[in-house]
């Protein structure tokens, strides 16, 4: 699946979650900000958790639905939930939702900005 349909199909989602009740008569910019917040957000709690501990990469997320759905939840909060890879999931997931609710082509915009940066100088001429 590309960025960008993933990006309309968690759109879809959180608008039948209810992450947009009540936003229909707000300015958009409003709304854009309250996103961009909330992006934040899960960087710094991605932040948090590697302040508390390493990445482990040796695990291979999964959400077990040969079980029910309640020891799914459970298996997937006690093994998974808020580690470091759960809160990068999240700024994903955050990012893909307001690609979506602006309508915005993000495949094309990464590549378009691939191809850009590999025409910059080394470190793009920056120090660090």
């Amino acid at each position: 699946m590309s960025l960008t349909s993933m990006s309309k199909s968690i759109h879809a989602d959180n608008l039948k979650k209810g992450f947009y009740d009540g936003l229909e008569n707000v300015p958009q910019d409003f709304v854009i900000f309250k996103q961009l917040l909330l992006i934040i957000t899960e960087v710094s709690e991605a932040a948090e958790e590697l302040r508390k501990n390493p990445v482990d990469n040796t695990i291979e997320p999964y959400f077990p639905s040969a079980l029910t759905l309640e020891d799914s939840i459970k298996a997937f909060e006690e093994k998974f939930k808020d580690k470091f890879q759960d809160e990068i999931a999240d700024t994903f997931i955050r990012l893909l939702d307001l690609c979506g609710y602006l309508n915005i082509n993000i495949d094309e915009w990464i590549d378009a900005k691939l191809e850009y940066n590999r025409t910059r100088g080394y470190k793009h001429g920056k120090k660090y």
